[in-house]
């Protein structure tokens, strides 16, 4: 009896466990495969949550991360615009849309962690699109 009363009583001293990091980093795992305009569409999307997620824990406005993000991963878009064009023409409409829908992929993802946490200074509001 006293041996249970002593390790609960120990058990109650100990410290609670951390709670996860407000700010995990994106799974960056890419499943499908290279060369194909999916396989290489989805790399670009990867591309683009990691470097907003470095570039958000760096502070500053989360408009500039997505633009800064879609410049560091240009080469990863241009590489799914040539997978896509391996398949028939790609019209400029094409690429034009295709590059929305990523700026509009970093500038959501830049918010969202934001309103998370990542990179807000303590007592700063969350910012939302």
């Amino acid at each position: 009896m006293t041996g249970l009363a002593l390790a609960l009583g120990l058990a109650a001293c100990e410290a609670p466990p951390e709670p996860p990091p407000p700010c995990p980093p994106p799974s960056l795992i890419a499943r499908l495969p290279p060369g194909t305009y999916e396989g290489e569409r989805e790399r670009t999307n990867l591309c683009l949550k990691g470097a907003v997620h470095k570039l958000i824990l760096q502070g500053g406005p989360p408009a500039d991360a997505a633009r800064a993000a879609m410049a560091r991963c240009a080469a990863q878009e241009a590489a799914a615009v040539a997978a896509l064009a391996k398949e028939g023409p790609v019209w400029p409409y094409q690429k034009e849309r295709i590059h929305d829908e990523l700026s509009h992929l970093a500038q959501v993802t830049a918010v969202q962690a934001r309103a998370r946490g990542c990179g807000r200074k303590s007592g700063e509001a969350a910012e939302t699109l």
